[in-house]
């Protein structure tokens, strides 16, 4: 089975280190990894009267021939609350 991740948040640096470390398990298992690969910022404002904007920054990544196990020890993950996942199945 394989997976599909976009991450997003608005913190990049923390963002890159929630990735590095799905990656680095990804490798112990074995999981071969395809990425990740950086998608454009999004730039939005907060509101229509404000004049600050919120910098979106997301990733995406393939990771092929996933097991079980690896998936119960991505569940088990502990990762910021800041960061949003999606994960789609191939």
């Amino acid at each position: 089975m394989s997976i599909t991740i976009t991450a997003r948040s608005q913190d990049s640096r923390l963002l890159d280190d929630a990735i590095r470390s799905i990656v680095m398990k990804a490798k112990d298992f074995g999981v071969p990894v395809f990425g990740p690969f950086p998608v454009p910022t999004k730039n939005s404002r907060d509101s229509k009267d404000s004049n600050r904007r919120t910098c979106i920054h997301s990733r995406v990544f393939q990771l092929k021939d996933t097991t079980p196990k690896f998936m119960e020890a991505l569940h088990d993950m502990k990762i910021s609350e800041n960061i949003n996942f999606s994960i789609k199945q191939a």
